[in-house]
């Protein structure tokens, strides 16, 4: 439901605060309101990246807490850059 969605979304933004040391969605959504400002392109590619490497956490059941922090979406995004 809802807030399934809401909770992806939020682990997604903190993974991207994680970027630079900030568990913080807000921080993420900041961090990545100013990526796209700077290039469409190389934020859509993080986002991308992000959402693979999210969701094959979650496919392959690792630890929740992880996920909830943002470490799996921290990775992959930085590989998506």
């Amino acid at each position: 439901g809802f807030s399934e969605v809401a909770l992806f979304v939020e682990s997604c933004l903190r993974g991207i605060g994680q970027v630079y040391f900030q568990n913080n969605p807000i921080a993420g959504l900041l961090i990545l309101a100013g990526m796209f400002v700077q290039s469409p392109r190389v934020t859509v590619y993080g986002l991308i990246a992000l959402l693979c490497g999210s969701l094959t956490g979650i496919i392959m059941s690792f630890d929740e807490s992880l996920f909830q922090s943002g470490l799996f979406g921290y990775n992959s995004f930085l590989v998506g850059l």
